[in-house]
């Protein structure tokens, strides 16, 4: 190890050409991958927060056919039930969700009509935190709504005026009734503004005449990385304690698109590294072939000493690996200390804002780093670095005392 450590600093230029290399393909690997990681988990998150949550229990025939008819009867029992399977930190709640015709006097809507207890959904959505114009709803309220900044604006209605809502019943028919706008919400998401109406819980059971009855169970429960399988677990163990005709899906079968897109990102970051390690793969075996051919006398002469084929061997991948542990250690320090800047200031991708809003994706990302990427990223350097290095470690080993007498 001290013959090793002495050698790679004998041409202090060629080890500066390797450590670059490492230490430039290191950074930028960790760097990447953390900001892409930041950009698809920001999309997961919008997505999630967008009434969606972690775990979605519905009536099994409610996807196919999502209409007050195949609603969750006796929705307060299988709450419990719920509840009863969660993790510590986790939350369920009650909804009533469905569609419905938005009516005034020049214009008719289509709206997606969500009733739930407002105090319940911090945290778990967009309508705990929502900003709002007017007044907030009151969970006992049965006469009003909140509706979206864009959808106001569409319909040319504001605080306090009335509109008609029309929603199917039961029994297949048509149900209209009126509600006074209490407030006008705001979430920076046009789309959500456009198509959500929120009103109490109470207020849709009255209007629909189903007490005691709703659509769904939305679940959240504290995650950190997206890519566990904590959600699919879940879903099942609620599964097992339910009949055939209640469904639990964790979000990843709820909104497909946005589980693609995360397994987008890990090939892509797959495809990243073989690219950034080619670049520096070839960097690597260039200077170590050459060194090992300037050297050629030396290993001769160690051969001549007596020394094994496996000795100059294992010297050569020793040196490399030293070279590459550094640069890794450089890399990572520098790519933390980036992504520690980037953490707190983001990146401001605000000039894209709406074809980011349509995909779900925050205006400001954050860099997203954890232990396993970091150690992913430097255990692939590492193993493929000294894979690499083996042929010019080889062919150093293979210099006979003759051959190098006679070349030198």
């Amino acid at each position: 190890m001290k013959m090793a450590w002495r050698n790679i600093w004998r041409n202090p230029r060629r080890t500066l050409v390797i450590l670059t290399a490492v230490f430039i393909g290191v950074t930028s690997m960790v760097f990447l991958a953390a900001l892409m990681k930041g950009m698809v988990f920001s999309m997961v998150e919008n997505s999630l927060y967008n009434l969606t949550g972690h775990v979605l229990v519905r009536d099994a025939d409610f996807v196919a056919d999502p209409t007050i008819v195949n609603r969750l009867k006796g929705i307060d029992k299988i709450l419990t039930k719920v509840k009863a399977q969660l993790p510590e930190g986790g939350k369920a709640l009650k909804r009533i969700r469905l569609d419905g015709f938005l009516n005034t006097a020049r214009d008719s809507v289509g709206v997606n009509v969500v009733a739930t207890d407002l105090d319940a959904e911090k945290g778990v959505s967009f309508i705990g935190d929502i900003q709002i114009d007017g007044l907030r709803l009151d969970n006992s309220d049965k006469g009003s709504v909140l509706i979206g900044y864009a959808l106001s604006k569409k319909i040319g209605l504001s605080v306090g005026k009335k509109f008609v809502l029309s929603m199917q019943g039961t029994d297949g028919e048509l149900i209209a009734r009126s509600f006074r706008i209490k407030g006008i919400f705001h979430t920076g998401q046009e789309e959500i503004e456009k198509s959500v109406i929120i009103m109490p819980y109470i207020a849709a059971e009255k209007m629909l005449s189903i007490d005691g009855d709703g659509t769904e169970i939305v679940v959240d429960i504290p995650i950190s990385d997206f890519e566990k399988d904590d959600c699919e677990t879940l879903a099942n163990k609620i599964n097992n304690v339910m009949p055939d005709s209640i469904k639990a899906l964790s979000w990843k079968d709820v909104i497909p698109a946005v589980s693609a897109y995360l397994t987008l990102y890990r090939s892509f970051m797959y495809i990243w590294y073989l690219i950034v390690f080619i670049a520096m793969g070839f960097g690597i075996v260039n200077t170590v072939l050459m060194a090992v051919y300037e050297r050629m006398r030396e290993f001769g002469l160690l051969r001549a000493m007596g020394a094994r084929s496996i000795d100059i061997l294992r010297m050569v991948l020793t040196e490399v690996c030293l070279l590459i542990i550094i640069g890794l250690v450089a890399g990572n320090i520098v790519a933390y200390i980036m992504i520690s800047v980037m953490s707190s200031t983001g990146l401001d991708l605000s000039a894209y804002s709406s074809g980011m809003d349509m995909i779900n994706i925050s205006r400001i990302i954050y860099p997203v780093l954890t232990f396993g990427d970091l150690v992913k990223a430097d255990l692939t350097v590492l193993a493929l670095g000294m894979a690499i290095s083996f042929y010019p470690a080889c062919k150093a080993c293979s210099f006979s005392p003759v051959e190098t007498m006679r070349n030198v």
